[in-house]
């Protein structure tokens, strides 16, 4: 968890944090974010965001580490 939230400490799609995943443990996007990102935000310590996708019109989600004072405070 501690690789992901320093992974994010810019904001990444779901895409990018799926390959960054599934270079450590094989497992697919519906379960990183029933069992990892959604933890992670009702914890405080991620945020979901809106962003305009690149060359198209369609929004999708994107996700960042909540800012807080440290990173010490982060990983408690």
């Amino acid at each position: 968890m501690a690789e992901l939230l320093v992974f994010c400490e810019e904001p990444k799609a779901v895409k990018e944090i799926v390959d960054f995943m599934n270079e450590r443990i094989v497992i697919s996007d519906t379960k990183i974010f029933q069992v990892i990102l959604r933890p992670l935000m009702k914890e405080g310590k991620m945020e979901r965001f809106k962003a305009p996708e690149k060359g198209g019109t369609r929004e999708v989600f994107h996700y960042q580490v909540c800012k807080v004072n440290s990173f010490a405070e982060l990983i408690t």
